[in-house]
């Protein structure tokens, strides 16, 4: 039986700008990866960064991402980087579109992103849960069933 061979893979660095993830660089290293994200994280442009280890799974024939080291999350209440967050925004509009847009939606923005990072984070999980649930559900069905009718 094929078995994945552990700490090969790369590393991945992400950083948190203009309202979405951008891969920045990618190590064989795991070490230097997190030290070079830790130094990025120093930066107030971005507002979080993470190492997303990759590697492939010899025995399901996929690749599998791990997060192994994320910076302040954008939900630790750093309203500054997030106000800083919504003035680049804004400014990456354009002048075209400033009185249209404005700086609120900007900074709906951000908070939007905020959510898609916190559901992403917990789908998988909220996924399997409701899977089970629903055939714990179709079994007792099932069970209730056969108790009634035989």
């Amino acid at each position: 039986m094929a078995q994945t061979r552990v700490g090969s893979g790369t590393y991945d660095i992400q950083v948190y700008a203009n309202g979405r993830w951008r891969s920045v660089g990618a190590f064989d290293d795991r070490l230097l990866a997190i030290g070079e994200a830790k130094e990025m994280a120093e930066n107030p442009r971005y507002l979080s960064v993470k190492v997303i280890k990759e590697q492939f799974d010899d025995v399901r024939g996929l690749y599998v991402q791990q997060t192994i080291f994320r910076s302040a999350s954008l939900r630790d209440g750093r309203q500054e980087l997030k106000q800083k967050q919504a003035e680049d925004t804004y400014k990456r509009i354009g002048d075209r579109h400033r009185e249209r847009v404005g700086q609120q939606r900007a900074l709906k923005e951000v908070q939007k992103a905020e959510r898609r990072e916190r559901w992403s984070a917990t789908g998988f999980t909220l996924n399997m849960t409701f899977r089970l649930l629903v055939i714990l559900g179709l079994g007792i069905g099932v069970l209730y069933w056969l108790l009634t009718h035989y």
